[in-house]
């Protein structure tokens, strides 16, 4: 049931266009929690006539293919908050902060508390390269992974789902994956 405004979309597999949904209506449909009156059957998903006879509630076969064409996702690699350089300036407060009770205190122990805060202070003066390295290449891979999840949330928006051959494909293209195969698609 399409209005005159809507563009029909058929599958590359098939050819046909009447049990062609697209992705994000289905998604967004399970999480409304939309009440099918009719049952499933075979209209969306394809495997339901494999338990033979057996109906299947509309909303129950929208919750099961939501699972399947939720929106992409990526495990993101979370880089460090501060900056070194940062975290050396607040401990080097720190330790002065130390340094002068030790001073005022224990002056005995200053020589070597002195000697301490030095070896650290050249431990990460000679390793300062590699952790500023370190530190930017984990903020070009978080960068990186958004952009890449941005690009396949944009083609997830223009994905459809045939339920005759159970494949996706982006609308206008000739090339269809199975639906399992989804996030492989979106993610080339």
């Amino acid at each position: 049931m399409t209005s005159s405004d809507e563009v029909v979309i058929t599958c590359p597999v098939c050819g046909e266009s009447a049990r062609v949904y697209k992705v994000t209506k289905i998604f967004v449909e399970s999480l409304e929690g939309n009440r099918l009156k009719e049952t499933a059957d075979e209209r969306l998903d394809p495997s339901v006539g494999a338990h033979a006879g057996k109906k299947v509630s509309g909303s129950e076969a929208m919750r099961k293919l939501s699972k399947r064409f939720g929106p992409p996702t990526k495990r993101l690699v979370q880089p460090r908050g501060l900056h070194p350089d940062q975290v050396v300036l607040v401990m080097t407060f720190l330790a002065l902060v130390l340094l002068w009770h030790i001073f005022t205190q224990q002056r005995g122990a200053l020589l070597p508390a002195l000697g301490v805060f030095a070896a650290a202070l050249i431990l990460y003066a000679m390793n300062r390269k590699r952790l500023l390295a370190k530190h930017g290449e984990q903020h070009e891979e978080v960068q990186r992974d958004k952009k890449e999840i941005e690009r396949a949330t944009e083609r997830w928006g223009e994905t459809y789902y045939c339920a005759v051959d159970d494949v996706v494909f982006i609308a206008g293209s000739s090339e269809a994956v199975p639906a399992d195969e989804m996030m492989n698609m979106l993610f080339s």
